[in-house]
C-alpha cells in the first residue's frame, strides 16, 4: 500500500511540475505581452505629443497671421475714414 501511495503522490508531483512549467510560460508570454504593450503606449503617446505640438504650432500661426490682417485692414480702414474726413472738411 505505501508504494502505491508514493506513486500517486510522484504522478502529482509530476503533475504540478508540468503545471508550474505551463504557468510560468503563460506568465512569461503575459510579460512579453504587457512590455509590447507599454511600447506600443509610449510610441502612441509620442506621437500625439508631436500632433499636438504641430497643431498648437499652427494655431500660432494662424492666430498671428489673423492679427497681421487685421492690423492692416483696421489700418486700411482707418487711412479711408481719414482721406473721407479731409474731403468733407475741405
Amino acid at each position: 500500500m505505501h508504494v502505491e501511495e508514493l506513486a500517486k503522490v510522484e504522478a502529482r508531483r509530476a503533475e504540478e511540475v508540468c503545471i508550474t512549467k505551463e504557468l510560468r510560460g503563460k506568465i512569461l508570454e503575459a510579460k512579453t505581452a504587457e512590455e509590447d504593450l507599454r511600447s506600443k503606449i509610449v510610441e502612441i503617446a509620442g506621437k500625439a505629443d508631436m500632433k499636438s505640438q504641430e497643431w498648437q504650432s499652427g494655431l500660432e500661426k494662424s492666430k498671428e497671421a489673423f492679427r497681421h490682417l487685421r492690423d492692416e485692414t483696421t489700418d486700411e480702414l482707418r487711412l479711408s475714414v481719414e482721406k473721407c474726413l479731409r474731403g468733407f472738411a475741405m
